[in-house]
Protein backbone atom coordinates (compact mmCIF):
# COMPACT_ATOMS: atom_id res chain seq x y z
CA UNK A 1 0.00 0.00 0.00
CA UNK A 2 3.02 2.28 -0.26
CA UNK A 3 4.31 4.26 -3.19
CA UNK A 4 7.39 2.76 -4.78
CA UNK A 5 10.62 4.65 -4.08
CA UNK A 6 11.18 5.40 -7.79
CA UNK A 7 7.73 6.89 -8.38
CA UNK A 8 7.94 8.76 -5.07
CA UNK A 9 11.27 10.28 -6.14
CA UNK A 10 9.83 11.24 -9.53
CA UNK A 11 6.80 12.92 -7.99
CA UNK A 12 8.86 14.82 -5.42
CA UNK A 13 11.35 15.97 -8.07
CA UNK A 14 8.50 17.39 -10.17
CA UNK A 15 7.07 19.17 -7.13
CA UNK A 16 10.47 20.56 -6.15
CA UNK A 17 11.07 21.84 -9.70
CA UNK A 18 7.72 23.62 -9.70
CA UNK A 19 8.42 25.26 -6.34
CA UNK A 20 11.93 26.28 -7.41
CA UNK A 21 10.59 27.97 -10.54
CA UNK A 22 8.10 29.90 -8.43
CA UNK A 23 10.79 30.87 -5.90
CA UNK A 24 9.00 29.19 -3.00
CA UNK A 25 12.11 28.03 -1.13
CA UNK A 26 10.30 28.08 2.19
CA UNK A 27 7.78 25.53 0.96
CA UNK A 28 10.62 23.29 -0.30
CA UNK A 29 12.10 23.35 3.20
CA UNK A 30 8.72 22.48 4.75
CA UNK A 31 8.19 19.52 2.40
CA UNK A 32 11.73 18.24 2.95
CA UNK A 33 11.20 18.38 6.72
CA UNK A 34 7.97 16.40 6.38
CA UNK A 35 9.62 13.70 4.24
CA UNK A 36 12.41 13.23 6.81
CA UNK A 37 9.82 13.09 9.59
CA UNK A 38 7.81 10.42 7.75
CA UNK A 39 10.90 8.30 7.10
CA UNK A 40 11.64 8.28 10.83
CA UNK A 41 8.05 7.22 11.48
CA UNK A 42 8.46 4.13 9.31
CA UNK A 43 11.00 2.71 11.75
CA UNK A 44 8.54 3.15 14.62
CA UNK A 45 5.68 1.16 13.07
CA UNK A 46 4.53 -1.54 15.45
CA UNK A 47 4.85 -5.20 14.46
CA UNK A 48 1.61 -7.19 14.46
CA UNK A 49 3.13 -10.00 16.53
CA UNK A 50 3.82 -7.51 19.32
CA UNK A 51 0.40 -5.90 18.95
CA UNK A 52 -1.28 -9.32 19.02
CA UNK A 53 0.56 -10.27 22.19
CA UNK A 54 -0.47 -7.02 23.86
CA UNK A 55 -4.13 -6.73 22.84
CA UNK A 56 -5.35 -10.14 21.65
CA UNK A 57 -3.69 -12.96 23.54
CA UNK A 58 -5.37 -14.18 26.74
CA UNK A 59 -3.06 -15.02 29.64
CA UNK A 60 -3.82 -16.48 33.05
CA UNK A 61 -4.46 -13.07 34.55
CA UNK A 62 -6.82 -12.23 31.70
CA UNK A 63 -8.66 -15.55 32.13
CA UNK A 64 -9.21 -14.86 35.80
CA UNK A 65 -10.50 -11.37 35.03
CA UNK A 66 -12.88 -12.66 32.34
CA UNK A 67 -14.25 -15.30 34.73
CA UNK A 68 -14.95 -12.57 37.27
CA UNK A 69 -16.71 -10.48 34.64
CA UNK A 70 -18.82 -13.47 33.50
CA UNK A 71 -20.01 -14.01 37.05
CA UNK A 72 -20.96 -10.35 37.33
CA UNK A 73 -23.16 -10.31 34.21
CA UNK A 74 -26.82 -9.68 35.09
CA UNK A 75 -27.78 -12.36 32.58
CA UNK A 76 -25.77 -14.70 30.37
CA UNK A 77 -26.79 -15.05 26.71
CA UNK A 78 -26.70 -18.55 25.21
CA UNK A 79 -25.13 -19.28 21.81
CA UNK A 80 -25.90 -21.94 19.21
CA UNK A 81 -22.84 -22.48 17.01
CA UNK A 82 -23.43 -24.15 13.64
CA UNK A 83 -20.51 -25.81 11.85
CA UNK A 84 -21.09 -27.44 8.44
CA UNK A 85 -18.72 -30.25 7.42
CA UNK A 86 -18.26 -32.23 4.23
CA UNK A 87 -15.69 -34.75 3.03
CA UNK A 88 -13.31 -31.98 1.99
CA UNK A 89 -13.06 -30.12 5.27
CA UNK A 90 -13.88 -32.34 8.25
CA UNK A 91 -10.21 -32.99 9.03
CA UNK A 92 -9.51 -29.25 9.17
CA UNK A 93 -12.37 -28.75 11.60
CA UNK A 94 -10.36 -30.01 14.56
CA UNK A 95 -8.77 -26.61 15.16
CA UNK A 96 -12.15 -24.89 14.94
CA UNK A 97 -13.79 -27.28 17.39
CA UNK A 98 -10.90 -27.08 19.84
CA UNK A 99 -11.11 -23.27 19.81
CA UNK A 100 -14.79 -23.50 20.73
CA UNK A 101 -14.07 -25.93 23.56
CA UNK A 102 -11.42 -23.51 24.86
CA UNK A 103 -13.93 -20.68 25.27
CA UNK A 104 -13.87 -19.15 28.74
CA UNK A 105 -17.54 -18.27 28.40
CA UNK A 106 -19.49 -21.51 29.06
CA UNK A 107 -22.96 -20.97 27.59
CA UNK A 108 -22.83 -22.48 24.13
CA UNK A 109 -23.82 -25.53 22.10
CA UNK A 110 -22.05 -26.66 18.95
CA UNK A 111 -24.11 -28.30 16.20
CA UNK A 112 -21.87 -30.07 13.66
CA UNK A 113 -23.91 -30.59 10.50
CA UNK A 114 -22.44 -33.30 8.27
CA UNK A 115 -23.18 -34.17 4.66
CA UNK A 116 -24.80 -37.55 4.01
CA UNK A 117 -21.58 -39.05 2.67
CA UNK A 118 -19.79 -38.61 5.99
CA UNK A 119 -19.96 -41.43 8.52
CA UNK A 120 -20.82 -39.88 11.90
CA UNK A 121 -19.23 -42.72 13.88
CA UNK A 122 -15.97 -42.32 11.94
CA UNK A 123 -16.10 -38.58 12.47
CA UNK A 124 -16.50 -38.97 16.22
CA UNK A 125 -13.35 -41.09 16.30
CA UNK A 126 -11.33 -38.44 14.47
CA UNK A 127 -12.74 -35.41 16.28
CA UNK A 128 -12.81 -35.17 20.06
CA UNK A 129 -16.47 -34.73 20.98
CA UNK A 130 -16.21 -35.59 24.67
CA UNK A 131 -18.16 -32.45 25.56
CA UNK A 132 -21.92 -32.91 25.89
CA UNK A 133 -22.39 -29.42 24.41
CA UNK A 134 -21.25 -30.81 21.03
CA UNK A 135 -23.81 -32.57 18.83
CA UNK A 136 -23.22 -34.24 15.43
CA UNK A 137 -26.08 -34.63 12.98
CA UNK A 138 -26.69 -34.77 9.25
CA UNK A 139 -29.92 -32.76 9.32
CA UNK A 140 -30.70 -29.09 9.92
CA UNK A 141 -33.22 -30.01 12.62
CA UNK A 142 -31.91 -28.73 15.94
CA UNK A 143 -33.03 -26.43 18.71
CA UNK A 144 -31.66 -22.92 18.61
CA UNK A 145 -30.75 -20.68 21.48
CA UNK A 146 -31.22 -16.91 21.42
CA UNK A 147 -28.05 -16.25 19.41
CA UNK A 148 -26.72 -18.16 16.41
CA UNK A 149 -23.17 -18.27 15.01
CA UNK A 150 -22.36 -19.95 11.70
CA UNK A 151 -18.69 -20.94 11.43
CA UNK A 152 -16.65 -22.70 8.77
CA UNK A 153 -13.79 -25.11 9.33
CA UNK A 154 -11.12 -22.54 8.47
CA UNK A 155 -12.05 -20.24 11.37
CA UNK A 156 -10.57 -20.36 14.84
CA UNK A 157 -12.05 -18.34 17.72
CA UNK A 158 -9.99 -16.51 20.32
CA UNK A 159 -10.55 -17.67 23.91
CA UNK A 160 -12.37 -14.48 24.85
CA UNK A 161 -14.58 -14.37 21.73
CA UNK A 162 -17.89 -15.53 23.19
CA UNK A 163 -17.41 -13.53 26.37
CA UNK A 164 -16.79 -10.34 24.41
CA UNK A 165 -19.99 -10.95 22.46
CA UNK A 166 -22.03 -11.85 25.53
CA UNK A 167 -20.84 -8.74 27.35
CA UNK A 168 -21.75 -6.58 24.34
CA UNK A 169 -25.24 -8.11 24.16
CA UNK A 170 -25.84 -7.28 27.80
CA UNK A 171 -24.66 -3.70 27.28
CA UNK A 172 -26.60 -3.16 24.03
CA UNK A 173 -29.79 -5.25 24.19
CA UNK A 174 -31.23 -3.67 21.02
CA UNK A 175 -28.68 -5.39 18.72
CA UNK A 176 -29.59 -8.16 16.27
CA UNK A 177 -26.32 -8.50 14.32
CA UNK A 178 -22.81 -8.53 15.79
CA UNK A 179 -19.43 -8.87 14.10
CA UNK A 180 -15.78 -8.44 15.05
CA UNK A 181 -12.36 -7.85 13.55
CA UNK A 182 -10.28 -10.85 12.53
CA UNK A 183 -6.76 -11.79 11.53
CA UNK A 184 -5.26 -14.73 9.64
CA UNK A 185 -3.03 -17.71 10.41
CA UNK A 186 -0.45 -18.55 7.74
CA UNK A 187 0.95 -21.97 6.87
CA UNK A 188 3.59 -21.59 9.59
CA UNK A 189 0.92 -21.01 12.24
CA UNK A 190 1.80 -17.32 12.60
CA UNK A 191 -0.94 -14.74 13.20
CA UNK A 192 -0.82 -12.13 10.45
CA UNK A 193 -2.78 -9.71 8.26
CA UNK A 194 -5.34 -8.29 10.70
CA UNK A 195 -8.55 -7.00 9.14
CA UNK A 196 -9.60 -4.02 11.25
CA UNK A 197 -13.11 -3.42 9.99
CA UNK A 198 -15.21 -0.29 9.85
CA UNK A 199 -18.42 0.22 11.78
CA UNK A 200 -21.66 -0.52 9.94
CA UNK A 201 -21.11 0.56 6.34
CA UNK A 202 -24.07 -0.71 4.28
CA UNK A 203 -22.75 0.16 0.83
CA UNK A 204 -19.49 -1.64 1.56
CA UNK A 205 -21.35 -4.66 2.95
CA UNK A 206 -23.54 -4.88 -0.14
CA UNK A 207 -20.40 -5.57 -2.20
CA UNK A 208 -18.07 -7.23 0.32
CA UNK A 209 -19.16 -9.51 3.16
CA UNK A 210 -16.83 -7.94 5.68
CA UNK A 211 -18.93 -9.23 8.61
CA UNK A 212 -17.53 -12.76 8.25
CA UNK A 213 -16.01 -15.01 9.54
CA UNK A 214 -17.46 -14.33 13.01
CA UNK A 215 -21.01 -13.09 12.62
CA UNK A 216 -23.53 -13.44 15.44
CA UNK A 217 -27.24 -13.22 14.65
CA UNK A 218 -30.27 -13.07 16.88
CA UNK A 219 -32.38 -16.21 16.63
CA UNK A 220 -35.30 -14.32 15.06
CA UNK A 221 -33.10 -13.05 12.25
CA UNK A 222 -31.54 -16.46 11.69
CA UNK A 223 -34.91 -18.20 11.47
CA UNK A 224 -35.96 -15.86 8.66
CA UNK A 225 -33.10 -17.37 6.66
CA UNK A 226 -35.39 -20.27 5.78
CA UNK A 227 -33.85 -21.35 2.49
CA UNK A 228 -30.55 -23.22 3.08
CA UNK A 229 -29.69 -22.64 -0.59
CA UNK A 230 -29.84 -18.87 -0.14
CA UNK A 231 -26.48 -17.29 0.58
CA UNK A 232 -26.37 -15.84 4.09
CA UNK A 233 -24.71 -12.69 2.75
CA UNK A 234 -27.61 -12.11 0.34
CA UNK A 235 -30.09 -12.70 3.16
CA UNK A 236 -28.37 -10.19 5.43
CA UNK A 237 -28.16 -7.55 2.69
CA UNK A 238 -31.94 -7.56 2.47
CA UNK A 239 -32.54 -7.97 6.21
CA UNK A 240 -30.26 -5.12 7.24
CA UNK A 241 -32.04 -2.70 4.88
CA UNK A 242 -34.97 -2.86 7.30
CA UNK A 243 -32.80 -2.36 10.39
CA UNK A 244 -31.38 0.73 12.05
CA UNK A 245 -27.64 1.13 12.54
CA UNK A 246 -28.16 0.67 16.30
CA UNK A 247 -29.19 -2.93 15.68
CA UNK A 248 -25.84 -3.79 14.07
CA UNK A 249 -22.86 -3.86 16.42
CA UNK A 250 -19.18 -3.91 15.54
CA UNK A 251 -16.80 -5.16 18.24
CA UNK A 252 -13.38 -3.68 17.34
CA UNK A 253 -11.43 -6.65 18.68
CA UNK A 254 -9.63 -9.56 16.99
CA UNK A 255 -11.95 -12.36 18.08
CA UNK A 256 -11.42 -14.80 15.19
CA UNK A 257 -8.64 -16.01 12.91
CA UNK A 258 -8.85 -17.56 9.44
CA UNK A 259 -6.42 -20.26 8.32
CA UNK A 260 -4.98 -19.30 4.96
CA UNK A 261 -2.24 -20.16 2.53
CA UNK A 262 0.62 -17.83 1.66
CA UNK A 263 -0.88 -16.54 -1.61
CA UNK A 264 -2.33 -13.38 0.00
CA UNK A 265 -5.62 -13.82 -1.86
CA UNK A 266 -7.44 -13.07 1.39
CA UNK A 267 -6.23 -9.46 1.19
CA UNK A 268 -8.55 -8.86 -1.78
CA UNK A 269 -11.92 -10.46 -0.98
CA UNK A 270 -14.62 -11.33 -3.49
CA UNK A 271 -16.59 -8.26 -4.57
CA UNK A 272 -20.21 -8.60 -5.61
CA UNK A 273 -21.29 -6.34 -8.45
CA UNK A 274 -24.02 -3.98 -7.26
CA UNK A 275 -25.99 -1.92 -9.75
CA UNK A 276 -27.95 1.10 -8.56
CA UNK A 277 -30.77 2.21 -10.82
CA UNK A 278 -30.10 5.29 -12.91
CA UNK A 279 -33.02 7.74 -13.34
CA UNK A 280 -35.06 7.21 -16.51
CA UNK A 281 -34.34 10.81 -17.43
CA UNK A 282 -30.99 12.52 -16.87
CA UNK A 283 -31.40 15.14 -14.12
CA UNK A 284 -29.77 18.48 -14.87
CA UNK A 285 -26.35 18.76 -13.21
CA UNK A 286 -24.90 22.18 -12.37
CA UNK A 287 -21.08 21.96 -12.47
CA UNK A 288 -19.69 24.84 -10.40
CA UNK A 289 -16.07 25.79 -11.07
CA UNK A 290 -14.39 28.58 -9.04
CA UNK A 291 -11.36 30.04 -10.84
CA UNK A 292 -8.80 32.81 -10.99
CA UNK A 293 -6.20 33.08 -13.75
CA UNK A 294 -4.28 29.80 -14.27
CA UNK A 295 -5.46 29.69 -17.88
CA UNK A 296 -3.74 26.44 -18.85
CA UNK A 297 -5.24 24.55 -15.92
CA UNK A 298 -8.67 25.98 -16.64
CA UNK A 299 -8.40 25.13 -20.33
CA UNK A 300 -7.50 21.53 -19.51
CA UNK A 301 -10.43 21.29 -17.11
CA UNK A 302 -13.05 22.82 -19.45
CA UNK A 303 -11.86 20.96 -22.56
CA UNK A 304 -11.87 17.64 -20.72
CA UNK A 305 -15.48 18.18 -19.61
CA UNK A 306 -16.73 18.83 -23.12
CA UNK A 307 -14.57 16.26 -24.84
CA UNK A 308 -14.87 13.33 -22.43
CA UNK A 309 -18.26 13.59 -20.71
CA UNK A 310 -20.87 11.16 -22.04
CA UNK A 311 -23.58 12.66 -19.80
CA UNK A 312 -25.37 15.39 -21.79
CA UNK A 313 -27.71 17.23 -19.40
CA UNK A 314 -25.34 19.56 -17.57
CA UNK A 315 -24.58 23.24 -17.23
CA UNK A 316 -21.26 24.85 -16.27
CA UNK A 317 -21.27 27.78 -13.85
CA UNK A 318 -17.85 29.43 -13.78
CA UNK A 319 -17.20 31.70 -10.80
CA UNK A 320 -14.46 34.07 -11.98
CA UNK A 321 -12.47 35.71 -9.21
CA UNK A 322 -11.04 38.74 -11.01
CA UNK A 323 -9.01 36.85 -13.61
CA UNK A 324 -6.55 39.09 -15.48
CA UNK A 325 -4.25 36.56 -17.14
CA UNK A 326 -4.72 36.68 -20.94
CA UNK A 327 -4.88 32.91 -21.39
CA UNK A 328 -7.47 32.58 -18.66
CA UNK A 329 -9.58 35.35 -20.22
CA UNK A 330 -9.48 33.58 -23.60
CA UNK A 331 -10.74 30.37 -21.98
CA UNK A 332 -13.49 32.27 -20.17
CA UNK A 333 -14.53 33.96 -23.42
CA UNK A 334 -14.61 30.56 -25.15
CA UNK A 335 -16.84 29.20 -22.40
CA UNK A 336 -19.10 32.23 -22.57
CA UNK A 337 -20.13 31.19 -26.08
CA UNK A 338 -21.31 27.78 -24.93
CA UNK A 339 -25.12 27.55 -24.60
CA UNK A 340 -24.95 25.49 -21.41
CA UNK A 341 -22.56 27.76 -19.49
CA UNK A 342 -22.71 30.89 -17.39
CA UNK A 343 -19.95 33.18 -16.12
CA UNK A 344 -20.48 34.77 -12.73
CA UNK A 345 -18.12 37.47 -11.47
CA UNK A 346 -16.75 37.41 -7.92
CA UNK A 347 -14.63 40.15 -6.36
CA UNK A 348 -12.86 40.69 -3.04
CA UNK A 349 -10.57 38.53 -0.95
CA UNK A 350 -10.33 34.84 -1.80
CA UNK A 351 -13.23 32.98 -0.17
CA UNK A 352 -13.75 29.55 -1.74
CA UNK A 353 -16.94 28.96 0.25
CA UNK A 354 -18.52 32.23 -0.86
CA UNK A 355 -17.62 31.50 -4.47
CA UNK A 356 -19.29 28.09 -4.58
CA UNK A 357 -22.27 29.41 -2.61
CA UNK A 358 -22.72 32.09 -5.25
CA UNK A 359 -22.68 29.45 -7.95
CA UNK A 360 -25.21 27.31 -6.06
CA UNK A 361 -27.60 30.26 -5.74
CA UNK A 362 -28.04 30.49 -9.50
CA UNK A 363 -27.74 26.78 -10.22
CA UNK A 364 -30.75 25.35 -12.01
CA UNK A 365 -29.74 21.71 -11.71
CA UNK A 366 -31.25 19.04 -9.50
CA UNK A 367 -27.66 17.98 -8.78
CA UNK A 368 -24.77 20.29 -7.86
CA UNK A 369 -21.23 19.14 -8.64
CA UNK A 370 -18.34 21.20 -7.35
CA UNK A 371 -15.23 20.94 -9.50
CA UNK A 372 -11.83 22.54 -9.02
CA UNK A 373 -10.28 24.36 -11.97
CA UNK A 374 -7.19 22.13 -11.57
CA UNK A 375 -9.05 18.86 -12.24
CA UNK A 376 -9.14 16.88 -15.47
CA UNK A 377 -11.81 14.46 -16.65
CA UNK A 378 -10.33 11.20 -17.95
CA UNK A 379 -13.31 8.83 -18.20
CA UNK A 380 -16.54 9.48 -20.08
CA UNK A 381 -18.92 7.94 -17.52
CA UNK A 382 -17.70 10.02 -14.54
CA UNK A 383 -20.80 12.20 -14.22
CA UNK A 384 -23.27 9.37 -14.80
CA UNK A 385 -21.69 7.34 -11.99
CA UNK A 386 -21.68 10.30 -9.60
CA UNK A 387 -25.32 11.10 -10.36
CA UNK A 388 -26.33 7.45 -9.91
CA UNK A 389 -25.15 7.55 -6.29
CA UNK A 390 -25.99 11.17 -5.49
CA UNK A 391 -29.64 10.83 -6.55
CA UNK A 392 -30.28 8.08 -3.97
CA UNK A 393 -32.46 9.41 -1.14
CA UNK A 394 -30.14 8.11 1.61
CA UNK A 395 -27.03 9.72 0.09
CA UNK A 396 -26.10 13.29 0.96
CA UNK A 397 -22.71 13.64 -0.74
CA UNK A 398 -20.69 11.60 -3.24
CA UNK A 399 -17.11 12.08 -4.38
CA UNK A 400 -14.66 10.29 -6.71
CA UNK A 401 -11.14 8.91 -6.57
CA UNK A 402 -8.65 11.67 -7.42
CA UNK A 403 -5.29 10.90 -9.01
CA UNK A 404 -1.99 12.72 -9.24
CA UNK A 405 -0.71 13.39 -12.72
CA UNK A 406 1.49 10.29 -12.42
CA UNK A 407 -1.71 8.23 -11.90
CA UNK A 408 -1.18 7.41 -8.26
CA UNK A 409 -3.95 8.13 -5.76
CA UNK A 410 -4.22 11.64 -4.30
CA UNK A 411 -7.63 11.27 -2.64
CA UNK A 412 -9.78 8.28 -1.71
CA UNK A 413 -11.90 9.80 1.00
CA UNK A 414 -10.90 12.00 3.93
CA UNK A 415 -9.95 10.63 7.35
CA UNK A 416 -9.38 12.47 10.64
CA UNK A 417 -6.02 12.64 12.34
CA UNK A 418 -5.28 13.38 15.98
CA UNK A 419 -4.34 17.03 15.37
CA UNK A 420 -7.51 17.65 13.30
CA UNK A 421 -5.58 18.00 10.05
CA UNK A 422 -7.40 15.78 7.58
CA UNK A 423 -5.66 12.89 5.82
CA UNK A 424 -6.45 11.65 2.32
CA UNK A 425 -6.93 7.88 2.29
CA UNK A 426 -4.71 5.50 0.28
CA UNK A 427 -2.53 8.40 -0.83
CA UNK A 428 0.24 7.51 -3.34
CA UNK A 429 -1.05 3.98 -3.97
CA UNK A 430 -1.33 2.84 -7.56
CA UNK A 431 -4.36 3.92 -9.57
CA UNK A 432 -5.85 0.42 -9.68
CA UNK A 433 -4.99 -0.55 -6.11
CA UNK A 434 -7.78 -2.64 -4.55
CA UNK A 435 -7.22 -0.72 -1.33
CA UNK A 436 -7.38 -1.98 2.23
CA UNK A 437 -8.99 -5.43 1.98
CA UNK A 438 -10.61 -4.48 -1.32
CA UNK A 439 -12.35 -1.32 -0.15
CA UNK A 440 -11.35 0.65 -3.24
CA UNK A 441 -13.16 -1.83 -5.45
CA UNK A 442 -16.58 -0.55 -4.43
CA UNK A 443 -18.44 2.49 -3.17
CA UNK A 444 -18.53 2.94 0.60
CA UNK A 445 -19.14 5.50 3.30
CA UNK A 446 -16.30 7.79 4.35
CA UNK A 447 -15.96 10.63 6.82
CA UNK A 448 -15.81 13.23 4.04
CA UNK A 449 -14.82 13.81 0.43
CA UNK A 450 -12.92 16.75 -0.98
CA UNK A 451 -14.58 19.78 -2.51
CA UNK A 452 -12.22 19.40 -5.49
CA UNK A 453 -15.00 17.18 -6.84
CA UNK A 454 -18.14 16.77 -4.78
CA UNK A 455 -21.73 16.03 -5.80
CA UNK A 456 -24.91 16.64 -3.82
CA UNK A 457 -28.59 17.23 -4.47
CA UNK A 458 -29.59 20.90 -4.73
CA UNK A 459 -32.23 20.31 -2.04
CA UNK A 460 -29.57 18.85 0.28
CA UNK A 461 -27.27 21.81 -0.40
CA UNK A 462 -30.00 24.26 0.52
CA UNK A 463 -31.17 22.33 3.61
CA UNK A 464 -27.61 22.12 4.98
CA UNK A 465 -26.87 25.77 4.23
CA UNK A 466 -24.12 25.22 1.67
CA UNK A 467 -20.50 25.94 2.58
CA UNK A 468 -19.64 28.02 5.66
CA UNK A 469 -18.34 31.26 4.13
CA UNK A 470 -17.95 33.02 7.50
CA UNK A 471 -15.71 30.64 9.47
CA UNK A 472 -14.30 28.35 6.75
CA UNK A 473 -13.41 30.59 3.85
CA UNK A 474 -10.56 28.45 2.47
CA UNK A 475 -10.10 25.08 4.19
CA UNK A 476 -12.33 22.45 5.80
CA UNK A 477 -15.51 23.81 4.21
CA UNK A 478 -15.95 20.51 2.36
CA UNK A 479 -15.38 18.45 5.51
CA UNK A 480 -17.80 20.65 7.42
CA UNK A 481 -20.49 20.18 4.75
CA UNK A 482 -20.00 16.40 4.79
CA UNK A 483 -20.27 16.34 8.58
CA UNK A 484 -23.51 18.31 8.37
CA UNK A 485 -24.86 15.70 5.97
CA UNK A 486 -23.87 12.84 8.27
CA UNK A 487 -25.28 14.70 11.28
CA UNK A 488 -28.78 14.51 9.77
CA UNK A 489 -28.40 10.83 8.86
CA UNK A 490 -27.29 11.10 5.23
CA UNK A 491 -24.43 9.04 3.81
CA UNK A 492 -21.20 10.46 2.43
CA UNK A 493 -19.95 8.08 -0.27
CA UNK A 494 -16.68 7.56 -2.06
CA UNK A 495 -17.30 6.14 -5.54
CA UNK A 496 -13.86 4.81 -6.59
CA UNK A 497 -15.12 3.81 -10.03
CA UNK A 498 -15.06 7.52 -10.83
CA UNK A 499 -11.51 8.75 -11.41
CA UNK A 500 -10.29 12.27 -12.14
CA UNK A 501 -6.81 13.76 -12.31
CA UNK A 502 -6.28 16.51 -9.74
CA UNK A 503 -3.31 18.78 -10.31
CA UNK A 504 -3.26 19.08 -6.54
CA UNK A 505 -3.92 22.63 -5.38
CA UNK A 506 -1.68 23.92 -8.14
CA UNK A 507 -3.68 27.15 -8.16
CA UNK A 508 -3.38 27.61 -4.40
CA UNK A 509 0.13 26.48 -3.61
CA UNK A 510 1.12 24.60 -0.45
CA UNK A 511 -0.28 25.27 3.02
CA UNK A 512 2.24 26.64 5.47
CA UNK A 513 2.88 24.85 8.70
CA UNK A 514 -0.03 25.23 11.10
CA UNK A 515 1.93 27.27 13.63
CA UNK A 516 2.79 29.79 10.91
CA UNK A 517 -0.65 30.01 9.36
CA UNK A 518 -3.09 31.98 11.54
CA UNK A 519 -5.96 31.50 9.10
CA UNK A 520 -5.56 27.72 9.09
CA UNK A 521 -5.24 27.71 12.89
CA UNK A 522 -8.49 29.62 13.16
CA UNK A 523 -10.30 27.23 10.82
CA UNK A 524 -9.06 24.18 12.73
CA UNK A 525 -10.14 25.76 16.01
CA UNK A 526 -13.60 26.40 14.59
CA UNK A 527 -13.91 22.76 13.42
CA UNK A 528 -12.95 21.45 16.86
CA UNK A 529 -15.41 23.73 18.60
CA UNK A 530 -18.23 23.04 16.16
CA UNK A 531 -17.92 19.28 15.89
CA UNK A 532 -16.14 18.08 19.04
CA UNK A 533 -15.67 14.31 19.10
CA UNK A 534 -17.78 13.85 15.96
CA UNK A 535 -14.84 15.31 14.05
CA UNK A 536 -12.97 12.07 14.79
CA UNK A 537 -15.76 9.58 13.99
CA UNK A 538 -14.74 7.81 10.80
CA UNK A 539 -17.20 5.33 9.23
CA UNK A 540 -14.43 3.95 7.01
CA UNK A 541 -11.82 3.24 9.67
CA UNK A 542 -11.28 1.42 12.95
CA UNK A 543 -10.04 2.43 16.44
CA UNK A 544 -7.23 -0.13 16.10
CA UNK A 545 -5.78 1.80 13.14
CA UNK A 546 -3.97 5.08 12.67
CA UNK A 547 -4.30 6.96 9.40
CA UNK A 548 -1.23 8.97 8.49
CA UNK A 549 0.18 10.36 5.27
CA UNK A 550 2.23 7.16 5.10
CA UNK A 551 -0.95 5.07 5.04
CA UNK A 552 -2.63 2.81 7.59
CA UNK A 553 -0.77 1.46 10.60
CA UNK A 554 -1.65 -0.28 13.84
CA UNK A 555 -2.58 1.98 16.72
CA UNK A 556 -0.19 1.08 19.55
CA UNK A 557 -2.81 2.36 22.00
CA UNK A 558 -6.26 1.43 20.62
CA UNK A 559 -9.06 3.86 21.39
CA UNK A 560 -11.29 0.97 22.49
CA UNK A 561 -9.58 -1.82 24.39
CA UNK A 562 -11.15 -5.14 25.50
CA UNK A 563 -12.97 -4.82 28.81
CA UNK A 564 -10.89 -7.63 30.21
CA UNK A 565 -7.69 -5.71 29.39
CA UNK A 566 -9.01 -2.58 31.11
CA UNK A 567 -7.92 -3.23 34.67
Amino acid sequence: MQLSSSSAFSRRWITASRLLKSGKLKEIFIRTYRIIKRRKLKFRLIDYADWHEEWVEVGQKDTKRITELINSLPHQPFFSIVLHLDVTNHAAATSTIESIKEQIYPNWKLHIITSKNINSESLQKNISTDDDRIKITNVEDYDLNDWVIALDSQTRLGKAALFSVASSIVDTPEVSVIYSDNDHINSLGIFCDPYMKPSWNPDLFESINYLKPFTILHKNLWEKHLNPEEDLHDHLIQATKKMSAKEILHIPQILASIHTDNQKNHLVPIVNAVKNNFPTKEPLVSIIIPTRDQGQLLKTCINSIYQKTKYTNFEIILIDHQSSEKKAIRVIDFLREKPNSRIEKYSGNFNFSAMVNKGAEIAQGEIITLLNNDTEIIEENWLELLVTQTIRKEVGVCGPLLLFKNRTIQHAGIHPSKNALMIHGHKHEKENSPGYFGHLQTKHEVMAVTGACLSTKKTTWDELGGFNDKNLKVAYNDVDFCLKAREVGLRVLLEPKVKLIHHESASRGVEQEILRNPRLQKEISYMKDRWGEFLFVDPASNPNLLTTEEGLSLNPHPKEIPIWKNN
